[in-house]
């Protein structure tokens, strides 16, 4: 297949039709470096703020493969296009080692690769949701957070990848994770054990526990629910063994018998009490 590289019109047409986007765009051009927290690096000679869609596009970077934000920032959302093989979204100020935020808007997160070259995605960033929205991962390879995410509202996350938690989200509402099409490969990892987000649902795919050693079903999912829709499954697995203990006020749910698989594949899972109404 050739590879098109698309331009910020086509991006932002593409951006359209894949969800709702609200705000002004803002380009990146990274005329004197890959920091989104430069003024002289976007196309108004200021960086755009929570009312504007901001658009990277990796191609017009060079041989760039990470772009950073060294202060804080917030945006309506993020676009980022034409990804390289392996790129990274760093946060971190390197005078002061300090970490830093990114809040998304309404407009949340999107991606988007070369076609025919997929792409492996590094967010070294902590993240922030200030609204209801959506994270599109269109086609990656993999994607690997490594740092939390806060916040309260409504995350759905699209996938048709390997998505990695190695730092538990610890996220203060829902996330929602789903594929869009049931005949691709959607699967999400956690590395690690501690607090996943206060509700987790699953719209089609897996989740997976990777994590070894006892923990408690409330320790993973604090507000102790999870909503697993058809041929959706929790699994315990490599490089395990987990041994998850389920007790009262727990709560494992699917909507039907092809709905909600509770699997071992090392570990296991020790129902002490509360409620499964799935497939085990």
């Amino acid at each position: 297949m050739k590879n098109v590289k698309m331009t910020v019109a086509a991006v932002w047409a593409w951006a359209l039709v894949s969800g709702a986007l609200a705000g002004r765009v803002a380009t990146f051009t990274g005329a004197v470096s890959t920091d989104l927290s430069v003024d002289e690096n976007w196309d108004g000679g200021t960086v755009p703020g929570a009312d504007a869609v901001a658009v990277v596009d990796f191609a017009k970077l060079r041989d760039a493969t990470a772009v950073t934000n060294s202060a804080d920032l917030a945006l309506a959302g993020l676009v980022l296009t034409n990804l390289p093989p392996n790129a990274t979204l760093w946060g971190t100020n390197a005078q002061t080692a300090a970490r830093t935020t990114l809040t998304l808007g309404a407009s949340g997160l999107r991606t988007h690769r070369l076609p025919g070259a997929a792409s492996n995605l590094t967010v070294n960033v902590h993240l922030a949701t200030a609204a209801n929205q959506a994270w599109l991962f269109a086609d990656e390879k993999s994607v690997t957070f490594n740092d939390t995410i806060a916040g309260t509202a409504y995350l759905a996350m699209t996938n048709d990848c390997y998505l990695t938690h190695n730092v538990p989200p610890n996220y203060g509402g829902t996330i929602r994770y789903g594929s869009r099409n049931r005949n691709t490969f959607n699967c999400v990892q956690l590395k690690q054990k501690g607090p996943w987000a206060q509700d987790v649902e699953m719209g089609h795919g897996r989740l997976e526990l990777c994590f070894g050693g006892p923990a408690d079903w409330a320790e993973i999912f604090p507000r102790r629910l999870v909503r697993l829709e058809e041929d959706a499954m929790l699994l315990a697995t490599f490089p395990g063994p987990a041994h998850i203990a389920f007790n009262d006020g727990d709560t494992f749910s699917g909507a039907s018998a092809r709905q909600g698989w509770l699997v071992l594949d090392t570990g296991s899972f020790t129902q002490n009490g509360g409620a499964v109404t799935s497939q085990v």
